[in-house]
């Protein structure tokens, strides 16, 4: 989920970002719950995205400086975290959009 996915509106491209790395159990991604999501359901993942941004997301690149090195990459904005993963090429998030 890129800043682009949010404001092009692509939510299945974003939802393959947020489960592409899915190696937690569902019942652990609490940020998918937050979204609405009820499993790992691809559909079901990007209508939850949809719903989220519908009042608008945030799709403002990060800068160099909010990124902090973490083995991944954290971006914290207004009290909210997303994590970025990658392993063995495939990436993933954990986090639902800024609002």
């Amino acid at each position: 989920m890129t800043p682009r996915h949010l404001a092009d509106e692509d939510w299945n491209e974003a939802a393959d970002l947020l489960t592409r790395a899915a190696s937690a159990p569902f019942e652990e991604r609490l940020d998918l719950q937050q979204l609405g999501a009820d499993s790992y359901n691809q559909d079901e993942i990007a209508a939850a995205l949809a719903r989220w941004c519908a009042d608008g997301c945030d799709t403002t690149p990060p800068s160099a400086a909010e990124l902090t090195f973490t083995g991944g990459y954290e971006l914290t904005r207004d009290d909210q975290t997303i994590y970025v993963i990658w392993y063995e090429g495939t990436y993933g998030l954990n986090g639902p959009p800024f609002r």
